[in-house]
């Protein structure tokens, strides 16, 4: 007999629908059941630690610390930007689709947190700053846009961008409009959708044919002998 759900409703956020698709396995022993304890690795760490300096770059135009100099013209044209200036603000919709507290725990059920925001007018830009290597997910902007839509009711157009910070370049902008927002939000919120009812079922079933032998090779939850499946598929197995 299978257990019963662990809660009532999972909360999600991009990187948590980001860690179910890739593998529901490992999203819930790393989320739901926590077997593996969290600890951030040294790339995370260098991560926060830019995602800081830019914060109070942007916001207090502080100058940043010896060896992240080339932060500044980054901050600085941000700061320039024509429009009011939100940094690391956070935006929660619960399961009806309205806006409620970041921490409003029995209701909060889709979290977003935008690094750099300028809103002016009926326009608003959104950026997310990305310190590792080059990648696109158009599902993060697309959850951006969204849940800015809903908070910002005066906003018509949202811009979303990608910020990489090694190369200290801004992409250019994926544009949604209002009148989109049902669309917009449809992939994030199927995405959810799959999330409850694993929970309902509890099924969380591995993906290491998906993925294969590289990615189940780092996976904490392969490492520490919690998935029988990537046993079974690992190289010289299938």
């Amino acid at each position: 007999t299978k257990a019963a759900p662990v809660a009532d409703f999972i909360a999600g956020s991009f990187s948590r629908i980001d860690s179910f698709r890739k593998c529901p396995k490992r999203f819930y022993e790393q989320n739901i059941k926590k077997s593996i304890p969290w600890k951030q690795t040294s790339q995370q760490i260098a991560g926060e630690r830019v995602h800081k300096i830019l914060e109070n770059a942007v916001k207090d135009g502080t100058p940043p610390p010896p060896g992240y100099e080339k932060l500044a013209p980054l901050a600085q044209t941000t700061r320039n930007a024509p429009g009011q200036t939100f940094t690391e603000m956070r935006m929660t919709l619960d399961r009806n689709g309205s806006p409620c507290g970041y921490n409003d725990w029995d209701r909060a059920y889709l979290r977003v947190v935008v690094d750099v925001m300028k809103v002016k007018g009926d326009v608003a830009w959104a950026g997310d700053y990305k310190t590792g290597k080059r990648t696109f997910d158009e599902l993060q902007l697309k959850l951006t846009a969204g849940v800015t839509f809903i908070h910002l009711p005066d906003v018509e157009r949202v811009a979303t961008s990608y910020i990489f910070t090694e190369e200290t370049s801004v992409d250019l902008p994926v544009v949604y409009h209002r009148a989109g927002l049902a669309q917009i939000l449809a992939e994030p919120l199927d995405w959810m959708n799959r999330i409850q009812e694993a929970n309902r079922t509890n099924t969380w079933p591995a993906n290491p044919k998906k993925h294969g032998p590289p990615f189940c090779a780092w996976c904490p939850v392969n490492k520490a002998g919690l998935c029988e499946e990537a046993k079974m598929h690992a190289p010289g197995r299938d």
